[in-house]
């Protein structure tokens, strides 16, 4: 769906997945102008939400046309599957939040993972940072991370009392 009019007016956009079960999903336009676009899939009805991260490359975000990584899914792991805010580029690298989901917390903590390698046949990273909720009284967990112009936000859960 797309915003006609800010909050109330939404429109039908794109069914690219649709009957599909499919979460976090970013856009990211590499340094070679190709566009892709990370999701999380739910592999079946009764699987876990947060374990595969599957990569297309697509032409716009209408997505007429879209061609499935070829190691789909490029990551299958609770720790840092699932997306936990978009691809921002430091000191000329690019960098993808992931969350661990892990021991059946959700967005227990944030992951800073460097992109390694990102083509139509091949993607790797690596982690090079855990966000843990350790930094303020109370926190039990944190799992999005966002950069706009220099600065970062993290979206973190204090403990109901």
């Amino acid at each position: 769906y797309r915003c006609v009019n800010f909050p109330g007016s939404w429109e039908l956009y794109s069914t690219a997945f649709e009957g599909e079960t499919v979460l976090d999903p970013f856009f990211f336009k590499d340094e070679h102008d190709q566009k892709w676009l990370f999701v999380n899939k739910q592999a079946s009805l009764n699987a876990p939400v947060d374990c595969e991260l599957h990569l297309f490359k697509v032409d716009s975000v209408k997505m007429n046309e879209i061609t499935p990584h070829k190691q789909n899914p490029v990551i299958l792991d609770s720790r840092s599957a699932r997306n936990g805010g978009s691809v921002f580029k430091y000191n000329s690298e690019y960098y993808r939040p992931s969350q661990n989901s892990s021991n059946g917390v959700y967005g227990k903590s944030v992951n800073i993972c460097k992109i390694l390698k990102l083509t139509i046949d091949e993607y790797r990273e690596e982690m090079v940072k855990s966000i843990e909720p350790d930094f303020h009284a109370g926190l039990v967990a944190t799992h999005h991370l966002s950069q706009v112009n220099g600065s970062f936000v993290i979206d973190a859960a204090f403990k109901k009392l």
